[in-house]
This record gives structure tokens, C-alpha cells and sequence, in this order.
């Protein structure tokens, strides 16, 4: 079994699972905290981006 770009999240820490001997729970937690990280810095990206657009509108 190999990654595929249509799987969800909980079939890759599934994956992670089997391959690191790492217990299904800790893959699932950090699968979750690799998506909240992800969210919060594509947020912060966007408010930075919007920021240095309003700068150059004025």
C-alpha cells in the first residue's frame, strides 16, 4: 500500500501506522495537529497577504 493523493487523513496516519510500529491513536493525533497546523498557518498566510494589499491600495 502506498500514498495516494486522494486519501483522507485517516487513511494516512493508518499507513503511518503500519509503517512506524506507531499505535493507530498517536498516528490519528498527529495527522489532526498536522491539519490544524496547516489551517492556522494557510490563515495567517491570508491576513498577510490581505494586509500587504490593503497597504498598496491606498
Amino acid at each position: 500500500m502506498s500514498i495516494q493523493p486522494e486519501m483522507s487523513r485517516e487513511q494516512l496516519a493508518q499507513l503511518r501506522a503500519l509503517r512506524s510500529k506507531e499505535s493507530l491513536h498517536d498516528a490519528l493525533e498527529r495527522a489532526r495537529k498536522a491539519t490544524y497546523a496547516a489551517t492556522v498557518l494557510a490563515a495567517r498566510d491570508r491576513a498577510r497577504q490581505d494586509a500587504i494589499r490593503r497597504m498598496h491600495t491606498r
